[in-house]
């Protein structure tokens, strides 16, 4: 039964986590909930990949939807919203799901999968693509051996890739931060970027911003979050507690 969304052309679906994702080990938790790996049934693979190919000019629809290779798709990780609403319609509301359904996909953020509630827990659930960790743990485990130039300007472009196609999209981040921002071994991801029939990249580190729950639209007339928690990031708006800012954040 599709949970249908006001004033909005796609539907929050109401499925069975178990039945669909066996859950290996939490890989995480924050603010908005935590995060787990899981692996796909793989009786609902090819039903998940059809799924993700309904929704063009989302963060569900494949970066090649011709290619039914959904062995790729075998290993995920899985966002479990830890506040359960009263009320199902608001889930709908929620900033991070109107951000999946009104962004296009892009190499350069983290590919959603599935979105739906949990038919016994009654959470939310964001399913999405699995890396190997985040830019703070990549630098915390080098220590003090530097990155090459290279390598800081691959990273750079490919973060900066990211944010431009958010704008493009009419929204802003809000939120980039080393946790954020999702890193994966390069050689370990070309052999599955072949198998979807996409280009090689010829990169040290694949690169992807992820955590979309503070991201605003800029058509958004109501006045804007001016305490944001994570401290050490903020722009210069909000730490002087503007109600309205834009891209530039």
């Amino acid at each position: 039964n599709p949970l249908n969304i006001p004033n909005s052309p796609y539907k929050i679906p109401i499925k069975s986590l178990e039945e669909r994702y066996q859950l290996l080990s939490e890989l995480g938790s924050g603010s908005f909930g935590k995060v787990t790996l899981a692996k796909i049934r793989s009786k609902n693979e090819n039903q998940i990949f059809e799924n993700m190919c309904k929704h063009k000019n989302t963060l569900l629809f494949p970066l090649n939807s011709d290619n039914n290779k959904t062995s790729n798709y075998t290993v995920v990780a899985i966002k479990t919203m830890i506040k359960k609403l009263n009320n199902l319609q608001d889930y709908s509301r929620v900033k991070e799901v109107n951000f999946i359904y009104q962004v296009k996909s892009d190499p350069s953020l983290i590919q959603i999968y599935d979105v739906f509630v949990d038919k016994n827990s009654l959470k939310l659930h964001i399913v999405m693509e699995s890396m190997d960790q985040n830019l703070y743990q990549l630098m915390k485990k080098r220590k003090s051996t530097l990155f090459s130039p290279i390598t800081i300007k691959s990273i750079l472009s490919q973060i900066l890739a990211g944010i431009t196609h958010i704008h493009s999209c009419n929204y802003f981040h809000r939120d980039v931060k080393p946790e954020n921002i999702l890193v994966t071994n390069s050689i370990q991801y070309q052999s599955d970027l072949i198998a979807r029939g996409l280009p090689a990249i010829k990169d040290s580190y694949v690169v992807k911003l992820a955590d979309y729950g503070l991201a605003r639209n800029i058509n958004n007339l109501k006045p804007y979050t001016s305490y944001v928690s994570t401290r050490w990031y903020r722009s210069t708006e909000i730490l002087l507690r503007q109600n309205y800012y834009s891209y530039p954040a």
